[in-house]
């Protein structure tokens, strides 16, 4: 096991054991010290810029690309390409051919057969 690696181990068991705590200690500390997360949530961290302005990297930024990131990592490629696309059917598989459209087709299934079984929910 290498140096890096024990200390993530470490940092997770850590987040593990003591989450709740962690999430309560900080809820406290916005209420008792709410200029801190102000003055954290305008901070720039970064300023980038390219031929068509410039942009300001700032912590909730930050927080929300290691976010979407972290998901988009987490999506198993293999698992969406077996899949066919989904079909665009104009009708569902509970309406019956020929009949119009009428208002109860707008409302849920269990709404629309309810109010055609004499008002009793299924």
């Amino acid at each position: 096991m290498t140096a890096g690696t024990g200390r993530m181990s470490a940092v997770s068991h850590l987040l593990d054991r003591h989450l709740l705590k962690l999430i309560v200690l900080s809820y406290g500390l916005a209420a008792a010290y709410p200029a801190l997360g102000l003055w954290i949530k305008d901070a720039e961290i970064l300023h980038l810029v390219s031929p068509h302005g410039g942009v300001a990297m700032t912590p909730p930024k930050l927080l929300l690309a290691l976010l979407l990131l972290n998901a988009g990592l987490r999506v198993r490629v293999a698992d969406r390409a077996d899949r066919p696309p989904p079909r665009r059917d104009d009708r569902r598989s509970g309406d019956e051919p020929g009949r119009p459209a009428g208002r109860d087709d707008a409302r849920p299934a269990g709404l629309a057969q309810s109010r055609r079984g004499g008002g009793r929910l299924p």
